[in-house]
């Protein structure tokens, strides 16, 4: 007998509203994510500030709705001020998190106006080892004062009238990794976050203030990282960051792979549970969020080992330039649908990075761009996973891995928003298809109106210039779904997208058209 998986939902059990923020993505002065990728003044596309229009589109085309920039391990001894002003009086760094040259020829009036033409939020890092609140509070400043003073005036002066008005702030980054300029112990770190959000709410109490957690679920500071940090600074805080990279080891089998998911379900876990402890010992009322404001997948020995860094000092070194293949989709998909999971804990997460490095989107200086595998799963989310997450039960066929324990072989969400609906499926089963059931009460009046599938027969199979369409999703017609009962076939290792909607809604729309 084939395998099976049998999904139930019932429209009025929900679990949560999704956060818009879900869909956020991360750049930095790193490699040739901002300058060459995003930068390009010489590219055919490039606009009056030097930026590429056909990143724009695709940054649009993926739905990304926030971005967080100055970095990442580059925001640990960062000067913002060396990125404001004029471009002729900019000074050259040594930038020591990647040991290359920093020219600033972009800074923070140029990333934030980049986000502002995409139609998106800023999120910005300030730097929390090498400085600390005074630079913090200027950077503010600068950023969203009205005018009037020293800083927001002298924005002014560099062309921007307006205050940006960002509203989510990071304290620092990474402050537990042993790699970061200006490492912290935690009782040190989680006092200074402290007054750094004290001292930066007291200029707008209505800022979204973010501690730095844990860098990983594998630190071995985690979790009594988080614990101190949140214990310490809860009064002042509305968030706190961790990071989720899941790596792909030349030694792993796919299944493997595709079984960290259930440590990634743990770290949320352990994280809620930390923000539940501290809201207790500081006998509060407020609930803080969870940002995961770096995630990604990534090969260990390219990034962790480094065989592709360079040390020697050069301008924008291309560094992490991976190819994506349809593993890793299949990977990132499942991560993604695990925050959505979450959602009334996790309001903000962002991809790392949006170009070129270990990206979704990939470019050739001065050519074209074409979309990775990963560009995929996080586009079909970011545009129809939105409004509600309802509880979904799922029964399926199951394997044992050694380090991960019992994992299903399916795994799939169910969101609703007004009129749409939608189903994300991954099917992990290796060399068999899935026969899957849904039993979708409240729902009889929907029909399907697009069904996507993403698989190839080479699970390594990636994109590239010559051939951007190597792995890409298929429109497929193989659901049938009557009376609220849905019945489709899983290809073995895909990424599925059934999308639903209202009958009468959908006639009225055809007959507009």
């Amino acid at each position: 007998m084939g395998k099976t998986a049998k999904l139930t939902v019932h429209k009025t059990f929900q679990i949560g509203e999704i956060s818009e923020l879900l869909y956020g993505q991360y750049f930095e002065p790193l490699g040739r994510c901002l300058y060459e990728g995003m930068y390009d003044p010489k590219h055919p596309t490039a606009q009056k500030d030097g930026f590429r229009e056909d990143i724009r589109d695709l940054a649009r085309e993926m739905g990304i709705t926030c971005y967080r920039y100055p970095g990442g391990n580059m925001s640990s001894s960062y000067r913002w001020e060396d990125g404001v002003g004029p471009r002729e009086r900019r000074p050259v760094r040594m930038e020591l998190a990647w040991r290359s040259i920093e020219d600033n020829v972009l800074g923070t009036d140029e990333c934030a106006s980049w986000v502002e033409s995409v139609g998106a939020q800023s999120i910005m890092t300030v730097n929390m080892g090498t400085r600390g609140i005074e630079a913090a509070c200027d950077l503010l400043e600068y950023c969203n004062r009205e005018g009037g003073t020293a800083l927001s005036e002298y924005r002014k002066e560099n062309g921007q009238e307006k205050p940006y008005g960002i509203q989510y702030w990071c304290i620092g980054n990474e402050l537990d990794g042993p790699w970061q300029i200006g490492q912290k112990r935690a009782s040190d770190y989680a006092w200074q976050c402290r007054e750094v959000a004290k001292a930066m709410k007291r200029i707008d109490p209505n800022l979204k203030m973010i501690a730095a957690g844990s860098s990983s679920m594998t630190m071995d500071t985690y979790p009594e990282w988080d614990r101190e940090v949140l214990e310490t600074g809860y009064e002042f805080l509305d968030g706190i960051s961790i990071h989720a990279y899941l790596n792909r080891k030349d030694s792993f089998t796919t299944s493997h792979y595709l079984s960290q998911i259930n440590a990634l379900e743990e770290y949320l876990k352990t994280i809620e549970a930390a923000c539940q402890l501290a809201k207790a010992k500081n006998r509060s009322s407020r609930d803080l969020f969870l940002s995961i404001d770096e995630w990604n997948v990534q090969r260990y020995e390219m990034v962790v080992e480094k065989d592709d860094y360079h040390p020697n000092w050069d301008v924008h070194p291309p560094v992490l330039e991976q190819n994506y293949t349809m593993e890793d989709a299949l990977l990132l998909g499942l991560e993604l649908m695990t925050f959505i999971k979450h959602c009334n804990s996790v309001k903000i997460a962002c991809m790392s990075l949006l170009v070129n490095a270990l990206a979704p989107i990939k470019t050739r200086t001065g050519g074209e761009a074409w979309r990775q595998t990963t560009f995929y799963p996080f586009a079909h989310c970011a545009h129809y996973a939105r409004g509600t997450l309802l509880d979904m039960r799922i029964e399926c066929d199951t394997c044992q891995d050694e380090e991960f324990g019992t994992v299903a072989l399916v795994d799939a969400i169910m969101t609703m928003d007004g009129e749409d609906a939608a189903i994300f499926v991954v099917n992990k089963a290796e060399k068999e298809s899935v026969q899957c059931l849904a039993f979708l009460d409240g729902f009889e009046d929907y029909e399907i109106v697009e069904e996507l599938e993403m698989t190839h027969e080479n699970l390594f199979a990636v994109n590239t210039e010559e051939d951007p369409d190597c792995v890409v999703p298929q429109k497929v017609k193989k659901a049938d779904f009557q009376n609220g009962m849905l019945c489709t076939e899983l290809r073995p290792f895909s990424w599925n997208v059934i999308r639903l909607k209202r009958k009468l809604m959908f006639k009225k729309l055809e007959g507009e058209v």
